[in-house]
């Protein structure tokens, strides 16, 4: 029986305990842990024709109809650069404040596939078009959060920018069958690569999308992940800081969307940091894996034995190519204004937070949307930063919701026209939501008749407003006597009753100067 009953306690009780305490031991070990990212971003160039030949580049085409000699292989063919591929490249490494290599050079990378009949992929191993660069990231609130960082940008070190080429689509429509289309076989690819310094998947996630930004702005890629003309591969290690143990190298390669990035990166960090917990960091290898979104777990697809040996040899057909300061000095005055310069402009001319110009750039549209709604009357009569609030959580919000443009949604005149009301105190911000849903897809309807129709204009009648200030702090001595005893959050009391006497229609604000008005009287 007492066997029985240190049996049962040693379960029951001690077991827990110890778990519990494991996990806890686990988790303190892991807040010594560092992640340590690198990303490979393949961004397809926007271009008419292929890298090195002349067949035409378009999404979606019947399978093989866009292919040429080179890119089926056939002998006797022979690359020509496309000048397109040059310029986007150049322009790309600039924006990222890469030095440009005075001379370009391309190599061969061999290795067989299918879907790569040259059995080798022009590339610049040696010497690529940008090297040393460096992006300065800008965090939401919510990413400082997730990061634990202060600072509102963070900087993200580049190895280098390469042009090169893509291979074609591998299609398995069967377990012993493979279909292959050559359609993208030969487009333009810039592989973007940086230093493993990235810390956090917050971070990667906004890497990506200032990447995604900055190449959209220069339209030398659409930036489109479902479509593949971006892709991400994640190089992710852990490393146990306090004894210098790390991880073996792991790479999630062709994640195709920003969400996935970073269930990838976070799911690596857990699963590696686990190993360094148990002390088995031995056992892991390095390997590629594919990220699954089903399970929001990485898959192993193979292990890597030792570095690939890809024989890679100069691209005898394609000479060296000189990069002129001139050529560079044309390609930068072409440039438009780039996404980070464009917030800053921003938050310089309007006065609205780093924060607010983030999340309107993030949105599709945002910036340009509010721009026009400040230059309606030279922007008079509205508070900028109160505008800026309005579209980010309303107007984005239904723009989300209903999966449409927020040009579709409303205009910025009916936007101007709505904050406009509520800076003058003609309707009160929950009246401007409710406009709102009454305004979407209605571009002709005015804000005043709908306010009216509603019966949602403010009561503004300081004659009306003061005697019901007065009827209600009169009607309610106990309230009355927490205030004069120094109790002033009781104000709100009083406010809400004269809002309840006139159906929410009372101006806020000034009802509140009148109750305290009224109760001065007392004191």
């Amino acid at each position: 029986l007492t066997l029985h009953f240190c049996c049962c306690l040693f379960v029951f009780c001690l077991l827990p305990c110890l778990s519990f305490f494991f996990f806890l031991l686990s988790l303190m070990r892991k807040e010594g842990f560092l992640l340590v990212v690198g990303l490979e971003i393949h961004a397809r160039i926007n271009s008419l024709s292929k890298a090195f030949s002349r067949a035409p580049v378009t999404f979606a085409a019947p399978p093989n109809t866009h292919v040429d000699l080179l890119d089926s292989a056939i002998p006797g063919s022979y690359p020509v650069f496309n000048q397109r591929c040059l310029d986007a490249g150049v322009m790309t490494s600039l924006a990222l404040n890469m030095k440009i290599s005075p001379t370009l050079t391309f190599d061969r990378k061999h290795y067989f596939y299918h879907d790569l009949p040259l059995g080798y992929q022009i590339t610049q191993e040696h010497n690529p078009i940008g090297r040393n660069g460096h992006l300065d990231v800008i965090l939401t609130d919510d990413e400082k959060r997730l990061v634990g960082e202060e600072e509102w940008s963070q900087r993200v070190s580049l190895s280098r920018l390469q042009l090169e080429h893509d291979s074609g689509k591998s299609i398995h429509t069967a377990p012993d069958m493979t279909l292959i289309d050559l359609n993208r076989c030969g487009i333009g690819l810039m592989e973007v690569v940086t230093e493993p310094n990235i810390h956090s998947s917050a971070i990667a996630i906004r890497f990506v999308k200032d990447i995604i930004a900055i190449l959209s702005t220069l339209d030398v890629c659409d930036g489109n992940l479902s479509e593949g003309s971006l892709r991400v591969d994640a190089n992710i290690n852990v490393v146990d800081q306090a004894s210098g143990k790390k991880t073996p190298r792991c790479e999630v390669k062709n994640i195709n969307g920003l969400r996935f990035l970073g269930k990838a990166i976070d799911f690596e960090a857990s699963r590696q940091s686990e190993y360094l917990c148990q002390g088995r960091e031995a056992e892991l290898q390095m390997e590629t894996r594919n990220f699954d979104p089903q399970s929001g777990t990485t898959i192993p697809l193979r292990v890597k034995e030792g570095n690939v040996e890809y024989r890679f040899m100069p691209e005898p057909d394609l000479p060296p190519l000189a990069v002129s300061d001139i050529y560079i000095q044309g390609i930068r005055e072409r440039m438009p204004i780039l996404p980070k310069e464009k917030i800053n402009t921003i938050v310089e001319q309007f006065g609205i937070s780093p924060q607010q110009s983030l999340l309107l750039h993030d949105f599709e549209g945002g910036l340009t949307f509010f721009e026009n709604v400040l230059a309606i009357n030279g922007g008079k009569g509205v508070d900028p930063s109160k505008v800026a609030a309005f579209i980010v959580s309303d107007i984005f919000s239904i723009s989300n919701t209903q999966k449409v443009r927020i040009d579709d949604i409303v205009t910025p005149q009916q936007v101007h026209d709505l904050m406009y009301e509520v800076q003058t105190d003609s309707i009160s911000l929950r009246a401007a939501k409710t406009i709102l849903s009454q305004l979407a897809s209605s571009p002709a309807i005015k804000v005043t008749d709908v306010a009216k129709n509603l019966d949602l204009l403010q009561l503004s009648d300081d004659h009306a407003l003061a005697q019901l200030a007065v009827k209600s702090v009169a009607s309610n001595a106990k309230q009355r006597e927490k205030y004069l005893k120094g109790q002033e959050g009781v104000v709100g009391f009083f406010v809400g009753q004269v809002m309840n006497q006139t159906g929410g229609k009372a101006n806020p604000k000034r009802t509140k100067e009148l109750v305290l008005q009224a109760l001065n009287e007392y004191s």
